[in-house]
């Protein structure tokens, strides 16, 4: 007899035609926790097969739950679209909600008619204890961290702490073919999660309450080998909140990496204060191992926005990282958020004038620039509150809710379109080496920027004199002309997403 089908869903996070560049992990962690449960699970990633549809009718007869996790902005689009079509064409089926957005609203998320549970906080174990619940008809009131209805009255049970998952059997990557997310043969893999750092614009600390979840080392390596095996990747992008929290495993990794005989490059991202923790001969163990650059959160070139989100760091340490990572042949990232409520023009211009000067130290310094952007639980989010934010009242509304496209009522035109001439012209054409990933239809206009103009950007930034960026507007209209030709989403600082909010 056939076993039941439970089929995970993780929808859309890219454009269409857009590469993947991460697999969805969270699934692959829930299905390790109800394997033995004799259970047959699908993942179906809608980046890689959109037409879900034909997934669900080649299981129509023996579908049992459906499960989709959700992050807020564009993945809720997927999840309601999914959702709907489930309701509408297997409506005895139980739709389960998880991730992150869920977590954070679980009883707006429970409101919508198209979902019948929500799992809050660390999915595996509540997951295995609904599953569990289901098959034996059991109670629910027991579950933690589960979200249900009783006759259209909605109950959320307390959530589970966080705990480690290391006993939890390995994750199998039989599930789905991992060479569809190589992305510039990148492979996307988690270390660890969790955070111990308390910043005011994030829920990591309510949600891992300041823990941190390294994984063991040796799982670790497991890992590597194998998609290595599966993939022959050139690069990893440890996408964990602080690879270099803890000193003694970032080096036992590095250590075992050099010891597996893998050879590969990594990046990875980190807290400014951790990586000053470490030593010379540290960092060139992590350059032997393969880390060619590191994301630090510097978020602001303000002290006193630092001091509000509670940052536990100083502008000078951005500096001295940029330094110590410029010495070692590291290159850095800078990971700026501007506009917080209060004085967002007088933060945006001292984190312009902190990327200004990080360049000069470095001209191979990267950066983000986000608007800051209030989200539930985190602890500034009744500050948002406070100075007029008015959140979507619904998933739907949610939706369209990201780091890029939201209404917030202190952000102002006049100073994103001063951060769209930096940000999208004078950082990156300050590197004479722009022309090289300038499409083949600018890479004229950029040569010619770069003869005329490039003395003039470097002029402004030693003197830190942006106005009348009469060459900038040059060339962002150009620019603006390739994409509306051409249908791309092309910018010069590499964040596209950044870039379709134009004021000019």
């Amino acid at each position: 007899m056939p076993q039941p089908v439970l089929i995970l869903f993780y929808p859309a996070t890219v454009p269409e035609n857009h590469p993947r560049f991460s697999m969805p992990y969270a699934l692959l962690y829930l299905e390790r926790a109800i394997r033995d449960l004799k259970i047959d699970v699908v993942i179906v990633d809608e980046d890689i097969t959109p037409d879900y549809k034909t997934v669900l009718a080649q299981h129509a007869e023996n579908l049992f739950m459906v499960g989709v996790s959700c992050m807020t902005g564009r993945q809720l689009q997927g999840g309601i679209a999914f959702s709907q079509h489930i309701r509408a064409s297997f409506p005895q089926l139980s739709i389960v909600w998880g991730g992150w957005h869920p977590s954070v609203l679980p009883e707006e998320t429970l409101k919508e008619d198209y979902v019948d549970f929500v799992i809050h906080g660390q999915g595996e174990m509540p997951f295995r204890e609904l599953i569990t619940a289901v098959i034996n008809k059991d109670d629910f009131s027991s579950v933690k961290g589960l979200g249900y209805k009783i006759n259209g009255d909605i109950r959320i049970n307390s959530r589970l702490p966080y705990a480690d998952t290391a006993l939890l059997p390995a994750v199998n990557y039989d599930l789905m073919d991992v060479n569809k997310y190589l992305c510039d043969s990148t492979l996307v893999y988690f270390a660890s999660h969790g955070c111990v750092y308390e910043c005011g614009f994030c829920a990591m600390s309510t949600m891992y309450k300041k823990k941190w979840f390294p994984k063991p080392v040796e799982v670790i390596i497991n890992d590597l080998q194998n998609l290595h095996n599966r993939t022959q990747f050139k690069c990893i992008n440890f996408q964990d909140d602080n690879f270099f929290v803890n000193r003694s495993f970032t080096l036992s990794v590095c250590r075992a990496i050099i010891d597996s005989g893998l050879k590969f490059e990594f990046i990875t991202s980190a807290h400014a204060r951790n990586v000053l923790m470490f030593s010379d001969e540290d960092l060139n163990l992590l350059y032997k191992a393969g880390c060619r650059k590191v994301y630090i959160g510097a978020e602001s070139g303000s002290q006193k926005v630092l001091d509000v989100i509670n940052k536990k760091e100083t502008v000078e340490d951005n500096y001295a990282v940029l330094q110590k990572l410029k010495k070692h042949r590291i290159v850095t990232v800078f990971s700026t958020m501007v506009a917080l409520p209060g004085a967002p023009e007088e933060d945006l211009k001292m984190t312009i004038n902190m990327l200004r000067k990080g360049k000069l130290i470095d001209e191979n310094l990267e950066a983000l620039v986000f608007y800051y952007t209030p989200f539930p639980e985190t602890p500034l989010y009744a500050t948002a509150l406070a100075h007029g934010f008015k959140p979507p009242q619904n998933t739907a509304g949610w939706s369209t809710y990201t780091m890029f496209s939201s209404e917030i009522p202190w952000h102002r035109n006049h100073f994103k379109k001063g951060l769209e001439f930096f940000y999208n012209y004078y950082f990156p054409f300050y590197n004479k080496m722009i022309n090289t990933w300038a499409p083949d239809e600018l890479k004229k206009a950029t040569r010619l920027f770069v003869v005329l103009f490039g003395g003039l950007n470097r002029w402004r930034f030693k003197n830190n004199f942006f106005c009348f960026p009469f060459e900038a507007y040059l060339m962002l209209r150009m620019v603006k002309r390739y994409n509306k030709k051409y249908g791309k989403r092309f910018c010069f600082s590499g964040t596209w997403s950044f870039y379709e909010n134009r004021y000019f």
